[in-house]
């Protein structure tokens, strides 16, 4: 059974430009027309000026390519999600988000921190950028 793989959006390349840079922007216009009807229904049938018609065939054969792409994606990450959820336990981990997982991270020592090495690098910085004229 094929799933669907909606994806929200489409990639229009550069190189594609090259083939059709010679239209007008009236072309142009009903070519990125024909694009997005083809993207929102890719089972409509289409009617459009045989000019359209053959450069929106570059566009498709990417369109499609993209698509099992993508769709192989959706898989892939389907797959090593089930994967991971098989391996945590999740009987062990909280259901509310707002609780505590009560780990506590406790140091044995007290952190100290490097007060002056921001000042330091600032002073170098400063070293640097002296300009002898």
């Amino acid at each position: 059974m094929e799933e669907s793989f909606d994806k929200p959006s489409f990639l229009i390349y550069k190189h594609n430009f090259n083939s059709i840079s010679y239209f007008s922007n009236e072309l142009l216009g009903l070519l990125f027309r024909t694009i997005c009807e083809y993207q929102n229904d890719k089972k409509a049938h289409m009617d459009v000026d045989p000019r359209i018609e053959q450069a929106f065939q570059f566009f498709k054969t990417r369109f499609e390519y993209d698509d099992k792409k993508y769709a192989k994606t959706v898989i892939a990450n389907r797959k090593n999600a089930k994967k991971n959820s098989k391996k945590k336990d999740w009987s062990q981990i909280k259901s509310s988000p707002m609780e505590s997982n009560e780990i506590v991270c406790n140091h044995l020592e007290p952190v100290e921190t490097d007060i002056d090495i921001d000042i330091d690098i600032v002073i170098e910085i400063e070293i640097d950028l002296e300009i002898d004229y």
